[in-house]
């Protein structure tokens, strides 16, 4: 392979399990919350099927999971109904665009919370981040950066509504004919061009 044709990069996918806040065992439980964090072992997670890993890291902290498999086609439908009842689910999360509402407020802000169609699988919903989420939502430049990067923080330390553990790469391989080659972090095609 042609390693000037091909790159891997930091990708923008998330990866995670959501602790689905509304439920009794969470709700109110910020410290629950965190200790499944600290116990998780990401490492394993990678290397073994994630419903085993995860249920093997919680019991070392005296909780029992049932895995209920369910099939992919129904998956996504059930976790985002605010009904359904689960603890713990796996999700995938890819931003439509690059910015830190794509990740921060689509994800748990618990004023998008709705009875079907939900992407906030934690169902977090705490006046105090919703209230923090708009104002960083509201401002501009690097004041909205620095804000989103503390309430990420405060978020992940203090209420803990998702166990993240991995971000995805992103590899690109293209032609040798392929130049003008723009990865922000996946290819735009529209910005490639071909060399005669």
């Amino acid at each position: 392979m042609n390693r000037s044709q091909f790159w891997v990069q930091s990708g923008l996918g998330l990866n995670a399990f959501a602790l689905n806040t509304s439920r009794p065992v969470f709700r109110n439980n910020s410290r629950l919350r965190r200790a499944i964090n600290f116990a998780v072992d990401r490492a394993a997670l990678r290397q073994v099927s994630l419903a085993q890993s995860l249920k093997q890291s919680v019991e070392r902290i005296g909780l029992t999971i049932d895995i209920e498999p369910i099939p992919l086609g129904a998956y996504f439908d059930r976790i985002g109904t605010r009904s359904e009842a689960f603890d713990i689910a796996w999700f995938p999360w890819l931003p439509d665009y690059i910015d830190p509402y794509a990740y921060i407020n689509a994800l748990l802000d618990g004023m998008l919370i709705k009875a079907h169609g939900n992407f906030s699988y934690a169902y977090f919903n705490s006046s105090r981040y919703n209230s923090l989420m708009a104002r960083a939502a509201g401002l501009r430049g690097g004041a909205r950066c620095h804000a989103y990067g503390k309430l990420d923080l405060q978020i992940a330390r203090d209420a803990a509504p998702w166990v993240a553990y991995m971000f995805s790469k992103a590899p690109t391989l293209v032609s040798k004919r392929v130049g003008c080659i723009v990865l922000r972090p996946y290819l735009v095609l529209a910005a490639a061009c071909l060399k005669r």
